[in-house]
């Protein structure tokens, strides 16, 4: 019978034990695997039962080192982790970039590097955050994280979608580093750079009334003497709801002094008529 004593936190394992029965002469062997989760000198002692006489328990001394590692991660201005290998960008991840307009300012996300682990990070490369792909052209680092990154600590970069050119823009980001699990951390980005100027769908608001100025840096009126009585909703370029309210009188004022610069879609509905115009925030 063979165990293991004095193995406060478990990290040594029995994971091949020895026939019950050795042949005059004979031998067999066992196996025992060390892993832990916390770094340092770690020891054990291996009790062995047995028949013989003079030397039962038999017993001995294991140590093995279980050093500290750096440990990757990386998160986008919403907080949400962005997995290395991720190639599906999102909003909720910072990956997926808000419109912008082409000639414009361009669209800047904040990330942040981690080290989850017990070991300093090291970036490794030059450039510590590398960007390759189709649209390599149209983002650029704009801040570097540093060097390295202390054990629970982080440290910030920045990526601009630049405004050069129209359409659907995609890169990835390379990131290397000293962590031996994932190096490189590489994950997708993108974005859509709108061309001016901006046709408005059949049958809109743009028929029958006006939103200005459009573009605008803060307040605009909408004029509608046909709109009637209904409802507005306000929309940014992902969809998601910014304000909405209700149409009583020919003019409405809305104030997007607060709104990031982009692309904002607003809807009108009244009792047998619908719409849409866009608005571009500077």
């Amino acid at each position: 019978m063979i165990a293991l004593l004095n193995n406060a936190e478990g990290a040594f394992q029995l994971v091949q034990l020895p026939p019950a029965w050795i042949p005059p002469g004979g031998q067999a062997s066992f196996q025992v695997r060390f892993q832990s989760n916390s770094p340092g000198l770690q020891s054990a002692q291996v009790r062995i039962l047995s028949n013989d006489p003079l030397q039962s328990p038999y017993t001995f001394l294991v140590q093995a080192q279980a050093l500290a590692l750096p440990r990757i991660q990386v998160r986008g201005e919403p907080g949400e982790v962005i997995l290395s290998s991720s190639y599906l960008p999102s909003a909720a991840q910072g990956t997926l970039f808000p419109t912008v307009i082409q000639g414009q300012l361009p669209a800047v996300q904040v990330f942040r590097i981690e080290n989850t682990g017990q070991a300093p990070l090291l970036l490794s490369a030059e450039d510590r955050v590398a960007l390759q792909g189709p649209g390599v052209q149209d983002f650029v680092v704009v801040a570097q994280p540093a060097g390295g990154v202390a054990p629970g600590g982080t440290t910030p970069f920045e990526i601009a979608l630049l405004t050069q050119s129209e359409g659907y823009k995609e890169a990835e980001v390379i990131i290397f580093n000293s962590d031996s699990q994932h190096n490189p951390y590489r994950f997708r980005i993108a974005g859509r750079v709108e061309g001016l100027p901006l046709a408005l769908p059949n049958g809109t608001l743009g028929q029958k009334g006006q939103i200005r100025p459009n573009p605008t840096t803060g307040r605009v009126q909408i004029d509608g003497a046909s709109l009637g009585v209904g409802q507005f909703k306000l929309l940014d370029s992902y969809g998601r709801l910014c304000a909405e309210g209700t149409l009583e009188s020919t003019s409405l004022w809305l104030d997007l002094s607060d709104y990031p610069a982009g692309v904002y879609l607003f809807h009108w509905q009244n009792e047998s008529q619908q719409g849409v115009e866009r608005v571009i925030k500077y």
